[in-house]
């Protein structure tokens, strides 16, 4: 029995060393994936601003993701940004002078020329940067609240799978950045009617509750990132009898860790009773019975699902793995995992490996387009000609995905502010 015991031993010594050397071998590999891939972002990045003014999501707002998640943190939470604090402070900059030029050229009915994905991206932007709002924060959520569709979703400008075509993605990139104003800009309250953001979150929330189950990656990564944007907001007065004080039950993602104090500081701000109710006795036990937690491990699993026997994800369900919904999958998964290491579920290991097994010898992932051009082509010396675009945005989720699995991110999609939010920066010259 006890030579029993000591081969049962044995081999699971022996199996957990294979493991943890196949685990350092791809840690090893995700870092020179990430290094090549940073490199290739960058030179897109910095080649932008010589062929357009016009803020895009694949060439500052995921880039600056990317270099987000590949950053360093400091104490109390504040971000290192080390070489590419520059090109950080030139992509807000710029990100700046060409929504506050666009801003000022429409009235406050119309809305940005992406519709709802830009507007999304452009919120996102400002909370991944970790930068004060300031007047440009207040007429970007003031636009979110006079574009957002009577049934409470922002639509996208036209449809170009397999990114940029889900009004579910655009709604909770919006969702999200209402969300990040709401905790860590309040105080800059001046310009923006509380009331009237809380409506409109409360409308997509409604919106999102009439949906159908999601079939393609993009709609179902937004209908994760949605409800767990929705679930943050379920302490608030609409959705429970009067006032009540957060407690340590509360789930986590009304909190944060105060480490150097060991305690539990509570970030999220309890809001007021409307005037007028706001939900009926029906649509508020729908709203609970849709953001259920256990409802949203169901989508998670049929997320995990869809992933090909490559590792990879595809548009659809069977379609041929991409590097934009293989991304985008793992960074999802990623937000809503329970363990801390990136090798403690299989599939996310398996994505990650597709997406290192897949990158081009010059830092990128090529995504073919299948869109219609809805503006003029233009190159800016990225790679794949009229692909470019998709791929320099699809090359820069990759990059994130790599960088958060690398870098053990818990929750990369949670863009928390500095304790110390920076001013706008000039470029540097």
């Amino acid at each position: 029995m006890k030579k029993l015991l000591w081969i049962c031993v044995a081999s699971w010594l022996v199996a957990n060393a294979e493991v943890y050397a196949q685990n350092e071998l791809q840690r090893d590999d995700l870092k020179e994936s990430i290094e090549r891939g940073i490199e290739r972002i960058s030179a897109g990045v910095d080649n932008y601003p010589k062929h357009r003014d016009c803020f895009s999501c694949h060439h500052q707002a995921v880039p600056l993701l990317a270099y987000r998640l590949n950053a360093a943190e400091g104490s109390q939470g504040k971000i290192l940004w080390g070489d590419q604090a520059q090109r950080r402070d030139r992509i807000l900059d710029f990100t700046r002078r060409s929504l506050e030029r666009e801003l000022a050229s429409l009235k406050p009915e119309q809305e940005l020329g992406g519709r709802g994905m830009t507007l999304g991206y452009a919120l996102w932007t400002l909370s991944v940067g970790q930068t004060t709002w300031g007047t440009l924060g207040e007429e970007l959520v003031n636009k979110a609240i006079s574009t957002q569709m009577h049934d409470g979703r922002w639509r996208v400008h036209s449809v170009r799978p397999p990114a940029a075509s889900s009004e579910m993605m655009a709604t909770a990139l919006v969702i999200s950045g209402l969300n990040h104003y709401e905790r860590y800009q309040k105080d800059a309250f001046q310009a923006v009617s509380l009331n009237a953001l809380q409506k409109a979150r409360y409308r997509a929330m409604l919106w999102r509750a009439r949906q159908a189950e999601p079939t393609t990656t993009e709609d179902l990564c937004g209908t994760i990132w949605f409800d767990y944007e929705a679930r943050s907001l379920m302490n608030e007065s609409p959705f429970r009898p009067g006032e009540r004080h957060l407690t340590l039950q509360e789930p986590r993602f009304l909190r944060d860790r105060c480490l150097l104090e060991n305690s539990w500081k509570f970030t999220y701000p309890m809001i007021k009773i409307p005037e007028e109710p706001f939900f009926t006795e029906s649509q508020l036990q729908e709203l609970n019975r849709i953001f259920d937690f256990h409802q949203g491990g169901k989508r998670r699993e049929t997320l995990i699902k869809m992933q090909n026997p490559d590792g990879g994800w595809g548009y659809e369900a069977g379609r041929e793995s991409e590097a934009y919904s293989t991304a985008t999958a793992l960074l999802i998964l990623e937000q809503t995992k329970t363990g801390y290491g990136i090798h403690e579920e299989p599939h996310l290991s398996k994505g990650l490996q597709y997406l290192i097994d897949t990158q081009h010898k010059d830092g990128s992932w090529h995504v073919s387009s299948r869109a219609n051009p809805v503006q003029e082509f233009f190159d800016n010396g990225d790679p794949y000609e009229t692909d470019q675009f998709i791929s320099m945005q699809a090359t820069a989720w990759a990059v994130a995905a790599l960088a958060s699995a690398y870098h053990s991110h818990q929750m990369p999609l949670s863009t928390h502010a500095s304790y110390d939010p920076l001013d706008w920066i000039e470029p540097a010259p």
